[in-house]
């Protein structure tokens, strides 16, 4: 029979729930650094973004593979929670990029608009994306998440297993982008690290949400469209 990858017999009731991480990883601080990207980052932003922009496409994937496998998209929300909300910080933390900016600017103006006198954004949010993303992952090999997603491989060949002709490509759609999302917030946190340990060694110091130091700042979505 085939199996939803996700499915959690047994472990919903001790696995900690979305907002039980949210509350963990919000007193996260900023790791010392805050205002926007130095403009010699210009190339770690890019990493970060690709990552965001896979982690996004990622749970869209894994959403349409549920539907097509189960029809239950509750599962699917049980599934992504904790990775949608890295991706909010993600778009907090690139909310000057082109193609963030507007997400940014509808999350801020509708249900994250308490977090706009709370958090500046950009390099303020770079602890915050890796610490986050990590826990997410910590829990996802904890709970065998990954490695059930690659164990259900073997299912796309096996035809006498499925329930409709359809199951052999949802299950395909759903392992994929289920792997696609970790590997994503994976390479997440280490180009986030990279990125903080860069900062960091510049020795630059901050003032008023500018930096004082260094070659500038990132340059704002709207000076690169």
């Amino acid at each position: 029979r085939l199996v939803h990858p996700s499915a959690r017999a047994g472990r919903c009731r001790s696995r900690p729930t979305g907002l039980a991480l949210q509350a963990m990883v919000i007193p996260i601080s900023g790791g010392g650094i805050m205002g926007p990207f130095p403009a010699e980052q210009a190339h770690r932003v890019c990493q970060l973004k690709a990552c965001l922009y896979a982690m996004a496409g990622g749970t869209v994937g894994m959403l349409i593979g549920t539907i097509l496998l189960s029809g239950s998209i509750s599962q699917w929300l049980s599934s992504v929670l904790n990775i949608l909300l890295n991706c909010v910080v993600g778009v907090f933390m690139l909310k000057n990029e082109p193609g963030v900016s507007s997400v940014y600017n509808c999350l801020i103006t509708t249900i994250c608009s308490p977090c706009q006198d709370q958090c500046s954004g950009e390099l303020q949010c770079l602890m915050p994306w890796i610490c986050c993303n990590g826990i997410t992952i910590g829990f996802a090999l904890l709970f065998g998440d990954i490695f059930r997603a690659i164990g259900s491989i073997p299912l796309i060949f096996k035809p006498e297993d499925w329930k409709k002709g359809t199951d052999g490509f949802a299950a395909a759609v759903l392992i994929l982008s289920t792997l696609t999302t970790y590997f994503a917030q994976g390479a997440g946190v280490f180009f986030g690290w990279q990125t903080y340990k860069e900062v960091r060694d510049t020795g630059v110091t901050m003032g008023g949400g500018q930096w004082a130091g260094g070659g500038g700042a990132y340059p704002p979505a709207s000076e690169r469209m």
